[in-house]
């Protein structure tokens, strides 16, 4: 029996039939809309906070990447929900999510700390 309540088949003689599931995708690595609704809260609170220590300009393009990767770093404890997500495969989804110009340069630079 899987985890998920999939059927065992018990095969006799030579060959190999694989395993039969209807689900798609690693089921360890599936992010619920719960854990993308909070990493997007998380990503959108640290978007205001660099506009307000003047990393973003008012358009929300970066005015210094290097000082933005630093605070990254800096902020690490508070973007856990948004480094979960992104290593369990789901950047794109917070990407749509957070409809920011510069979100794709964070999750870069987020991505870049997990390694």
């Amino acid at each position: 029996m899987t985890a998920w309540g999939g059927d065992q088949i018990n095969q006799y003689g030579n060959g190999n039939i694989g395993k039969i599931d209807q689900r798609s995708g690693d089921v360890r690595n599936q992010v619920s809309v719960a854990e993308r609704a909070a990493a997007s809260a998380e990503l959108t609170a640290f978007i205001a906070h660099l506009h307000e220590v003047g990393l973003l300009s008012p358009d929300g393009d970066p005015v210094d990447t290097s000082a933005i990767e630093a605070e990254i770093v800096k902020k690490e404890s508070t973007l856990r929900k948004v480094v979960n997500v992104i290593g369990r495969g789901a950047k794109e989804a917070l990407a749509k999510a957070v409809n920011h110009v510069v979100v794709p340069l964070l999750l870069k630079l987020v991505e870049q700390q997990l390694r």
